[in-house]
């Protein structure tokens, strides 16, 4: 990136659904409170298939509200339910089930499956007004063919665990994100020791980014660790969206990869 580019920060507000409405409104004031807008609010459409976000008027209003103010609203998954099969392995059971909390719900789908799954979230989003630019996968987990499915499935960029891809322009650009977890403990302690790596690093980081979950408010400690990267991190940077970021990339172009 050029020097006189101000550095940015990227704010991810997860599993975004009418089921976590409460833990919802309680984010958005503290980022309000300090001013850090615009953010990126990931929909789940018909999180744990049944809590449909065009169902709820109000909540739905309130998104409305948002996007209007200049909030991204990105794809994130269909259901966010991981269903183990007989024929998934050891490595798949332990993700989906275990560190993900059975949420990674295209950890292990099939191409048809994937597009099937990007399809129905999209045609919801639209019913409810929205039509995404981007897509992230619950937990960042994306199997190859639903890596493929995505790249097919006419989205303009993915987030993942290790940056964000352009699929237009097929560039991947890294992003450093911290987020948190409140179980299981010893994957929580490795996630805030990630998170003060990168807020001890930040005069050199161009570019954070900073993923918040609903259930991070369901123990204080956790809520209480992504305020406080918050606070170390905001002064002096630029909260931007996805496609904000990648639009300024596009006219100041930075340190990227080929996919």
């Amino acid at each position: 990136m050029q020097t006189s580019q101000r550095p940015s920060l990227i704010i991810a507000v997860q599993e975004v659904s009418p089921l976590y409405r409460e833990e919802l409104f309680e984010i958005l004031s503290q980022l309000d409170r300090r001013r850090l807008a615009p953010r990126n609010l990931l929909v789940a459409p018909c999180l744990h298939g049944q809590h449909r976000v065009t169902d709820d008027p109000a909540f739905l209003a309130w998104l409305h509200r948002l996007h209007e103010a200049g909030d991204e609203i990105v794809q994130h998954g269909f259901t966010q339910r991981y269903v183990p099969q007989p024929t998934h392995g050891w490595r798949a059971r332990l993700v989906g089930g275990y560190l993900c909390a059975g949420r990674a719900e295209l950890l292990t789908t099939g191409y048809i499956e994937a597009r099937q799954r990007f399809a129905a979230g999209r045609r919801m989003l639209r019913q409810a007004g929205f039509d995404a630019a981007g897509f992230v996968a619950p937990c960042w987990q994306l199997s190859r063919m639903a890596w493929r499915a995505v790249r097919d499935a006419g989205f303009h960029y993915v987030g993942t665990a290790r940056g964000l891809v352009d699929l237009r322009r097929e560039q991947r650009w890294p992003l450093p994100t911290a987020c948190f977890t409140t179980t299981p403990p010893w994957l929580d302690g490795l996630l805030r020791l990630r998170a003060r790596y990168l807020a001890q690093r930040r005069q050199r980081s161009p570019v954070l980014g900073v993923a918040i979950h609903p259930h991070d408010l369901h123990g204080s400690v956790p809520f209480t660790a992504v305020l406080r990267f918050l606070d170390a991190v905001a002064a002096g940077r630029d909260c931007l969206t996805y496609s904000g970021f990648l639009r300024q990339q596009a006219t100041q172009p930075g340190s990227f990869r080929r996919l």
